[in-house]
């Protein structure tokens, strides 16, 4: 039996923790859940494919997390299809997911190196339920039809201070950490801030990167980018790119609606960036971002 998926996984729980991992000649799968107190992270390689990986800690925290190695190699181009999940929740702390696509099919499809993140962080409570899927053409992290918040939404926090951020680049790195996530991209990246004290529940259905990004629509998905907001916060959206960006932002006072920009090639000759400040509720019906 071949290994397929290679894990590390680091735990430290107060109650209880229940990892799992079932490994098959095909799929190759690996499910994490926990519940308890204190820290979690591990992450999961396939093949030389795709890196899934995620941490949380806090005073309360649960959750499951699962990566899945389909080992399917379509149309012989010699990557496999994978994806990932995570659906967790935390009280006075934090919870990240990162994904990157680290092989391509290149002479139709352009080079790997794709990376998202997502960071929930909060003084009270926050939940996370996004993940992301890659294969030889892209990776496009879609959570239509998949377990959402308990409020229906894909982040949620609620406290005196708290952080949400999706971040999506066409290459690069990103490095989470207890205060976020630490951009460092390449080529063309959007992403989103929401910091308040109040409530935050945001929706971000499908983000999508190849050789361009998508942030809050794409992969064949209707948009859901949207968010609700109460208590006193900002809400940032950004991108950079080489040759356009186009926005449908709506919403808070201070952002724009209907951009359409255009690069001349480089790296970095468009830029966007809109943020709104908002005291009592406010909502953001469309804040996606495409990133040429």
């Amino acid at each position: 039996m071949k290994k397929l998926l290679a894990i590390a996984v680091l735990l430290s729980l107060c109650i209880m923790m229940i990892p799992s991992a079932v490994f098959a000649a095909d799929p190759t799968s690996f499910v994490v859940n926990w519940a308890g107190s204190g820290a979690v992270d591990g992450s999961a390689t396939v093949k030389n494919d795709a890196v899934y990986s995620f941490a949380t800690n806090g005073g309360v925290v649960s959750g499951n997390f699962n990566a899945n190695g389909l080992n399917d190699n379509p149309y012989s181009y010699n990557v496999d299809s994978s994806n990932s999940y995570i659906n967790a929740d935390v009280t006075g702390g934090y919870m990240w997911f990162k994904a990157q696509r680290t092989d391509a099919y290149v002479p139709m499809y352009g080079s790997a190196g794709q990376v998202a993140a997502s960071f929930v962080g909060s003084s009270g409570t926050g939940e996370m339920a996004t993940g992301s899927g890659n294969n030889y053409a892209s990776m496009v992290n879609a959570t239509y039809a998949k377990p959402h918040t308990s409020g229906g939404y894909n982040y949620e926090a609620s406290g005196s201070s708290y952080l949400i951020t999706s971040y999506i680049a066409a290459s690069g790195d990103v490095t989470p950490s207890a205060a976020g996530l630490a951009m460092a991209p390449v080529s063309n990246y959007a992403y989103f801030v929401n910091a308040g004290n109040g409530t935050g529940k945001i929706n971000d259905m499908t983000n999508a990167a190849g050789s361009g990004v998508n942030l809050g629509w794409g992969g064949g998905c209707y948009t859901n980018a949207n968010a609700a907001l109460t208590g006193v916060g900002t809400f940032t959206v950004a991108g950079v790119g080489s040759n356009a960006i186009n926005t449908e932002i709506t919403g808070a006072s201070g952002a724009f609606t209907g951009w359409n920009l255009a690069g001349n090639g480089t790296m970095g000759s468009v830029d966007f960036t809109s943020t709104g400040n908002y005291s009592g509720n406010s909502s953001i019906p469309n804040y996606s971002v495409t990133v040429k």
